[in-house]
């Protein structure tokens, strides 16, 4: 609930401002037919209605579009970003004051239980005034039940004193019965005009909208200033419409009816707004020149055009310009991005706004995304940890008892791209990650999982599975109805015998070597059912498989050589085909260590992985000569790491560098050029150390693989990388 709160918040507050310029606006054109100060309105009650904001290039609303981040509750240091330094430092300084910080025994903190306590209160507003609206209602409604006919759509009654529209659906024009004919005319021409305008359907949404926004004051504000220029601009047209002058005979008939003010008042109806402020323009209307209604059109539609959404640069008081990873480098100083002396800046606190964008791949574990936060300078991993483990962030797919378990958030940080501020709290950017996979696992989710008989844990759990196993989305249904079908067995088939859930137990057990005899309860080999939890983050498509599994009879898949999967009904199918030569294994074995956090997509992985393969069973050909011809012996491969190390933007390729070495049982026969090593376990660096690279055009929703690039004597981004990669994408073409 507070999470909503928070976006009330700041719908009110950015619609609030947009009040404020519509209030000065209507000053600018006060001599211009009410109609356009009318039709102002529209854009203020849209944004105090409409959940979500629009971009646009340019604005003029001064406030950002969420001064009021969802991080707030969980944050150490909260604070607001309005884009106004004025107003941000006036009510920072009070939250700094009247606000504890964190309290991590206790994992809450004051803007938590503040607003808790405000989400409260403003239900209660919401529901103590729709009560008194729908009360008026019935009661004025039940006055004119005995109402008659008057002609077409009009009612009169001994019950009222003054006239009014009343209904949604149908409108029906009330009257008092005794009312002469001549009030009776202008009275009845200016309800009809509220009919013909659909008045009495903007007014309730307009009082909807104050509601919600109650304890804003400027909600109240727009919402009776627009219901007066409802009905002068009414009053106008009908005198518009007139042959002759009307305004003596017109005013009277409102000074007749203001004499006749029944008290009642009733925020869904028509009638006794402002009675003098009409009689006083109505005794001064005259048809505007044709250059004034002109200038008030374009102001109009200038201020609704750039008062409808924020700017995509309004941010931007709060959230300078993004910086690319590498930048982040330790090596990186501060004063190549803000221009101001490194020296100055020694502690890269968000305090200074200089931030980042990552990309957590889909597919991470926790330890991955903390080691990718960690290289990025967001956060330190050890602290990353420490909050993990401890605190209780309040998301109700997280179970409590949990606390205290190191790995209790996997499957849980959403991947997707995020800004970070450089030396971010922990906590805050855990939260963040944590509410957006509250907006992604939306109440359909929710409801969903009840419906399948899964909790959330289990179906994060599924898809996490289903992640690892395939990277193609036309699968990842059919995968998740095998899972369901061997855990729904009848057939002794409830092991799910799943090499990704070994791999998971062996990196969590810290052992090299994967071994289906690993005890553990993600051996899925040993253990029947699904895994305590999940291994991974899922996305957006293999959450939706493991909620809305295809419906088949399949038990069994495995592996095809262009990297797709077969499905099977029966083990005698799949062991005829994984007998073929159509069948590729991805059986885990000794051959070829990967160390854990490696802090890439599983798509760069795989191609690093399979270049290290190939080059193992092609003997390592160097420039030296072949390992085979001289009799060298290879057992084994190492990865020693694989890291992004930069972008080329204008041509969106990623730049990855990457080593490795090779397990030989016969050092003795190995011949080391410069800059090449073999230590004493025999782990030999084959290569220059520090030469070989990936590049990957990022355009793409997936990595797609360009070519490996071996450069010893310069990095990317110099003159010479650069124009050898040129040379060798030209060759390519």
């Amino acid at each position: 609930m507070s999470g909503i709160f928070i976006e009330i918040l700041n719908m009110s507050i950015s619609a609030g401002c947009v009040a404020l310029i519509v209030v000065l606006i209507r000053l600018l054109i006060k001599k211009a037919p009410k109609k356009y100060a009318y039709m102002l309105w529209a854009v203020v009650f849209f944004r105090f209605i409409v959940p979500f904001n629009i971009q646009l290039p340019v604005s003029a609303v001064p406030v950002v579009a969420q001064p009021i981040p969802q991080e707030i509750v969980y944050s150490e240091r909260p604070s607001i970003q309005s884009g106004i330094s004025a107003i941000d430092s006036t009510v920072n300084n009070v939250i700094d004051v009247t606000l504890m910080p964190v309290n991590r025994t206790s994992s809450t903190n004051s803007i938590q239980t503040a607003l808790g306590i405000g989400s409260v209160i403003w239900l209660t507003g919401v529901a103590v005034l729709l009560l008194y609206a729908s009360i008026c209602y019935l009661r004025l409604y039940k006055k004119v039940r005995t109402a008659i006919l008057f002609s077409g759509n009009i009612y009169e009654t001994d019950q009222i004193k003054s006239p009014f529209v009343l209904g949604f659906i149908h409108p029906k024009m009330y009257i008092p019965i005794d009312l002469d004919t001549q009030e009776s005319q202008y009275i009845i021409q200016h309800e009809q005009t509220h009919i013909k305008r659909r008045d009495y359907l903007i007014k309730p949404l307009a009082f909807f909208a104050a509601v919600i926004h109650w304890f804003n004051p400027l909600a109240w504000v727009a919402y009776v200033l627009m219901s007066r220029d409802m009905e002068l601009s009414a009053d106008e047209y009908v005198m518009k419409q007139a042959d002759t002058d009307i305004r003596s005979a017109y005013s009277k008939s409102l000074l007749a009816l203001s004499a006749k003010k029944s008290g009642l008042i009733n925020p869904l109806a028509f009638g006794e707004i402002g009675v003098r402020t009409r009689i006083k323009n109505v005794l001064k209307y005259k048809k505007a020149a044709f250059w004034i209604s002109t200038v008030a059109v374009v102001i109009v539609i200038s201020a609704s055009v750039l008062l409808l959404g924020s700017s995509t640069g309004s941010r931007s008081n709060a959230w300078p310009d993004v910086i690319t990873p590498n930048q982040a480098d330790p090596d990186y100083t501060l004063s190549e991005h803000t221009g101001e002396s490194s020296s100055e800046n020694d502690a890269i606190a968000p305090q200074n706004g200089v931030h980042i964008e990552i990309t957590i791949p889909k597919g991470f574990t926790v330890a991955q995304i903390f080691s990718m936060l960690e290289d990025h300078g967001v956060a330190s991993a050890d602290e990353l940890w420490e909050t993990a483990i401890d605190y209780d962030f309040a998301f109700a797919f997280l179970n409590r008892s949990t606390l205290g378990d190191i790995y209790r958030l996997e499957g849980f940080l959403f991947p997707d791209t995020y800004t970070f501020y450089l030396d971010s709290e922990p906590v805050e950017v855990i939260a963040k990650m944590l509410n957006r996979f509250n907006e992604v696992f939306s109440e359909e989710y929710n409801q969903r999982a009840i419906e399948i008989g899964y909790t959330v844990n289990e179906i994060i759990t599924v898809a996490s599975i289903v992640e690892k196993e395939t990277n193609f989305d036309e699968e990842r249904s059919r995968i998740a109805a095998v899972i369901y079908n061997r855990l729904n067995s009848q057939n002794g088939l409830t092991f799910l015998q799943l090499d990704t859930t070994l791999i998971y137990a062996a990196v969590r057990a810290g052992q090299i070597a994967i071994d289906v005899g690993i005890n553990s309860p993600f051996n899925t080999y040993l253990h029947e059912g699904l895994p305590p939890s999940p291994i991974a983050s899922p996305g957006v498509a293999s959450i939706h498989a493991a909620l809305y599994p295809e419906i088949t009879n399949e038990y069994f898949y495995a592996l095809n050589i262009d990297g797709t999967h077969s499905f099977f009904s029966t083990y005698e199918q799949h062991y005829d085909f994984i007998q073929s030569e159509n069948y590729v294994s991805d059986s885990p074995n000794q051959i070829g260590i990967i160390p854990d956090n490696i802090g890439v997509s599983d798509a760069v992985l795989n191609v690093a992985l399979g270049f290290i393969q190939d080059r193992y069973e092609r003997g390592a050909d160097y420039n030296i000569g072949s390992t085979i011809e001289r009799g060298i012996e290879l057992d084994n491969w190492r990865l020693e790491y694989l890291r992004h190390v930069y972008t080329y933007n204008d041509m969106g390729i990623d730049v990855f560098l990457f080593e490795w070495r090779f397990h030989t049982t016969t050092p003795e026969k190995i011949i080391l050029p410069g800059g090449m090593d073999l230590d004493s376990d025999g782990w030999w660096l084959d290569t220059y150390p520090n030469s070989w690279y990936l590049l990957f055009d990022n355009s793409e929703t997936e990595p797609l693989f360009l070519f490996p690039m071996m450069v010893n004597d310069s990095s990317p981004g110099h003159d010479t990388f650069t124009q050898d990669m040129l040379r060798r994408l030209d060759a390519d073409r």
